[in-house]
């Protein structure tokens, strides 16, 4: 993501190519809810089971880049390399976190990418 934003920052492009064909995804949290959820954690999460934090939903690499071009007042069509896709998906099941210590995201993926 941080690499699309500096393509994406403040340029008017014709034209952005973006490795793969956009259709693996990830999963990205933001900071807050990073930090918010460690220091609840530590406090209230006493059991030897790992507890996975993460966003616990994806979204394509195909989105993604839209959205960052969408944010960063883009013009232009993004363009899709030929090289492979890698991993095709990346999403952690939150479950135990969300049963064991309220774990829960706040902004929408979206409204998390335009803060400041």
């Amino acid at each position: 993501m941080a690499a699309l934003g500096r393509n994406y920052r403040g340029i008017r492009f014709e034209a952005d190519r973006v490795w793969g064909t956009g259709l693996a995804s990830r999963e990205f949290l933001h900071i807050e809810d990073c930090g918010r959820t460690i220091a609840v954690t530590t406090k209230h999460y006493d059991d030897a089971a790992p507890a996975d934090i993460g966003a616990g939903r994806e979204i394509a690499i195909r989105q993604l880049a839209g959205l960052v071009a969408e944010l960063s007042e883009c013009r232009g069509e993004i363009g899709w390399t030929s090289k492979p896709d890698s991993q095709p998906r990346g999403c952690l099941d939150v479950a135990t976190a969300e049963r064991e210590f309220g774990f829960a995201l706040s902004p929408t993926f979206a409204t998390a990418c335009s803060k400041p």
